[in-house]
């Protein structure tokens, strides 16, 4: 995958989080006397700030780090004007799983604006991203279920309720006793024919009213809350996915073991396709 990114390179990791995975590449980068800028990207300021600490720029000579903060809008617009006005090649990271979390229609769109983004100006620039194509039920069930999982997602309802507060500053309620966490169960399906993950918040043994901030909604027992979703992509639907969003994949990595695997891509025009 290093050998894909260009010398000279500045590499966009949009949505970066934890940099343990990246910390490797960025590493064989350095081995390489590539001469690359690594920009970790985040809409969490604090988040960014914790990550940017956890590199070893001081054992780097060649690799150097920077960040970006605000939307995936954010980062692809400075990408798209770094790009213009440098001239220099870009890399667009989107690691992991997100992807899946996009519906199918939004993940080609994404894809497309990055493309836009990142190789309009130099042929160099290229996006990696990794998709999951794990499909098998139970497998999928045990990889949203394993622990810390629910710790994690209920984790949200006390977000959800830090940032209502925010925003409610005029109402005498406190918000954060609505979202407890012990009033609400993690549930966890699969759903075959559509080929994705449901992830929900549905409540344990009894109705709970919300506050006035909140127009007093009513939440019954029994209603799923949908907070993410997650696309799994096989062989046929991830070629359907790269001519949606207008690029072709020039060179992938995969574990045997593993159903998450790396796409380089480049825009179908650049090939001639």
């Amino acid at each position: 995958m290093a050998d894909a990114i260009a010398n000279n390179s500045t590499i966009v990791d949009l949505g970066s989080g934890s940099l343990d995975k990246i910390n490797i590449l960025l590493d064989v980068l350095e081995a390489q006397k590539k001469n690359v800028t690594y920009d970790a990207h985040d809409l969490s300021r604090a988040e960014l700030e914790s990550t940017l600490r956890t590199l070893p720029i001081e054992r780097w000579k060649y690799v150097h780090g920077a960040a970006l903060h605000g939307t995936f809008e954010d980062g692809l617009a400075w990408m798209k004007s770094d790009a213009e006005q440098l001239g220099r090649p870009h890399c667009a990271l989107f690691l992991g799983s997100p992807m899946g979390n996009f519906s199918c229609e939004n993940a080609a769109n994404f894809i497309r604006s990055m493309a836009e983004a990142t190789c309009s100006t130099d042929i160099q620039s290229s996006i990696l991203i990794s998709i999951d194509s794990c499909k098998l039920p139970t497998k999928v069930s045990r990889a949203y279920t394993a622990d810390g999982v629910v710790p994690f997602t209920l984790a949200g309802l006390q977000y959800a309720s830090t940032i209502v507060q925010a925003a409610s500053s005029n109402f005498e309620c406190h918000i954060m006793d609505v979202f407890k966490s012990e009033d609400w169960y993690y549930l966890s399906e699969y759903n075959p024919v559509m080929g994705r993950h449901k992830a929900s918040y549905t409540l344990r043994d009894r109705d709970i009213q919300l506050g006035a901030s909140l127009d007093h909604i009513t939440v019954k027992k029994g209603e799923k809350i949908r907070f993410a979703y997650s696309h799994k992509y096989d062989a046929s639907e991830r070629k359907e996915l790269f001519d949606k969003a207008g690029v072709v994949a020039i060179n992938s990595w995969a574990d045997p073991k593993c159903d998450l695997a790396f796409y380089l891509l480049k825009p179908a025009s650049d090939l001639g396709s």
